[in-house]
């Protein structure tokens, strides 16, 4: 009866604000919790405490970045490096990896593709 019972929960859950269908099994004593938006997420107070997110300083950017979530010792791992700019070790990477050429990667950056 799979399908009845998850259209007559769908269907309860309809009568409910988010708040209040929250506060509602709250208060039945049902673990429960909200299903958050991206800024939702980045807002609660909870993970800031926990250092979740942070933000990069490189030069002229400044990077939003989501740590781990987990600790250590109680600490968060420290960020090591910014993420790269589009295409800053693409040469490096055709050369040290894939064994391109310096010719090789030469005339994929002059089509374009780097």
């Amino acid at each position: 009866h799979r399908d009845d019972v998850v259209g007559a929960v769908s269907e309860a859950c309809l009568r409910f604000t988010r708040d209040g269908l929250l506060a509602a099994l709250e208060a039945a004593v049902v673990p429960a919790g909200p299903i958050n938006r991206v800024d939702q997420t980045a807002a609660d107070p909870a993970l800031a405490a926990r250092g979740l997110f942070y933000r990069l300083e490189e030069g002229d950017r400044a990077l939003p970045q989501v740590g781990l979530g987990i600790q250590f010792d109680g600490k968060s791992a420290p960020p090591r490096l910014p993420p790269p700019r589009l295409g800053e070790h693409s040469r490096a990477l055709l050369a040290e990896l894939l064994g391109y050429g310096q010719d090789e990667i030469e005339a994929l950056a002059a089509a374009g593709a780097i």
